[in-house]
């Protein structure tokens, strides 16, 4: 899916991107044969859960998570979320977001723990939901919502392309990791855990 820099398809339509690039030298240390399935967020986790492939890279962990699916155990990278902004929209506390509409990834992390910290401070926030972080850039940019969340990788390597300025409110550290469906290709998460280890 599209989330540059941790995983994309390039200029070319090849896989690229840090996690595209860490499971390659480790396939090749494993050797292991990849095929790269192209498809969105969602789709990827609906894929993985049943079967249909056998390995995602760029998961969160979360408690429903851990039900439906398996984590390699040494984290890849670690990420955290940020809001965005068109400049000239003051935003400098989660309070200000009461009443406006946050463009988010549907079915990400971000969309689940932002829905529950903004309604733990009461606040009445409408999620506008997107198949990509580049898709919730593109709605705050044209005022189709005030503001977007997104992984920091993403949203400070972006926002300028977008006219977007990065708020202070940071919110969710997570670790990121490769999974498999719960109960399924264990092998894979022990060789992947095996070399990031070396």
């Amino acid at each position: 899916y599209q989330n540059k820099p941790k995983i994309f398809s390039d200029e070319h339509g090849r896989p690229s991107g840090i996690f595209v690039e860490l499971l390659d030298g480790i396939a090749e240390q494993e050797g292991w044969t990849l095929v790269y399935v192209p498809d969105g967020w969602a789709g990827s986790l609906r894929a993985l859960e049943n079967g249909e492939i056998d390995l995602m890279p760029d998961v969160a962990r979360s408690p429903e998570r851990d039900e439906r699916y398996d984590f390699n155990r040494t984290t890849v990278i670690e990420s955290w979320s940020g809001i965005y902004v068109r400049p000239g929209k003051t935003l400098r506390k989660i309070a200000e977001l009461d009443g406006k509409r946050v463009a988010v990834l549907k079915d990400s992390i971000q969309e689940t723990v932002f829905a529950q910290m903004t309604g733990g401070f009461g606040l009445n926030v409408t999620l506008v939901t997107a198949d990509s972080a580049a898709q919730a850039f593109a709605l705050a940019a044209d005022g189709s919502a005030d503001a977007a969340i997104a992984n920091n990788f993403f949203g400070n390597c972006f926002c300028q392309d977008y006219g977007l300025v990065n708020t202070p409110i940071v919110f969710d550290p997570v670790a990121l990791h490769y999974a498999t469906a719960a109960g399924h290709n264990r092998d894979l998460l022990l060789g992947i855990d095996r070399q990031l280890e070396a």
